[in-house]
């Protein structure tokens, strides 16, 4: 009887990690990413740290560099961590978003010194692997091959409406937005993405933030 029951609560735990991780099942197939998911659950330092589930699988990511046969396939990590943050964009908190109208209220003067605090639903993300491309394979949208080498992605997660979607845009871009991401002014932002490249487009940055309404509130 103790056996039928820790069956059941190691189906829930691979159950959830399927969910959480849709496209790895998909890449993997559903035999060899089943066994994954039990060998990870296997370790007690895996195991759920809550009974809420959806807290479950943050490491998963991280144990799948462990596995010696999943070398030949060094994206997987990454891929998995892509999923994982997909994952906290849909259950993180809503909140509203900033208006450009009130940003036209701020004096000139005052513009450089602002900082952004971004909606609770927005994680920045980036792989040296063209996650964007094996996004389109794991998910049936494309059956091209794909270059492993120099495909870089930067991708911004966030959830509107509802809704889970991937902004994929240019690594200056990037950096300018986790720059501010981490308390940075939009000055000092600016100059940073001005060292990388000169002709930085600052007006299109902050424009890009308004519309994809990442923005929760500044502070001045």
């Amino acid at each position: 009887r103790f056996n039928i029951y820790r069956q059941t609560i190691f189906e829930n735990m691979r159950n959830a990690l399927q969910i959480t991780f849709p496209d790895i099942w998909n890449l993997l197939g559903e035999e060899c990413a089943n066994n994954l998911a039990f060998a990870y659950c296997a370790h007690e330092k895996n195991l759920p740290k809550s009974g809420c589930l959806d807290d479950f699988g943050a490491e998963f990511p991280d144990f799948l560099l462990t596995i010696k046969q999943l070398q030949a396939l060094p994206y997987l990590r990454d891929y998995a961590h892509y999923e994982w943050l997909k994952h906290l964009a849909y259950g993180a908190r809503e909140a509203e978003h900033f208006s450009i109208l009130e940003l036209q209220n701020i004096p000139e003067a005052e513009i450089g010194n602002i900082k952004f605090v971004f909606i609770h639903a927005c994680f920045l993300f980036a792989s040296k692997f063209p996650i964007n491309g094996i996004e389109k394979i794991a998910t049936g949208a494309s059956h091209q091959m794909i270059r492993l080498s120099n495909c870089p992605a930067y991708g911004i997660i966030t959830r509107t409406q509802g809704f889970v979607q991937t902004r994929w845009i240019d690594e200056i871009l990037w950096h300018f937005i986790k720059h501010l991401s981490n308390g940075y002014s939009l000055s000092d932002s600016t100059k940073y993405a001005q060292s990388l490249n000169e002709n930085f487009d600052l007006t299109g940055a902050i424009a890009f933030l308004l519309q994809s309404q990442l923005i929760n509130n500044i502070i001045r």
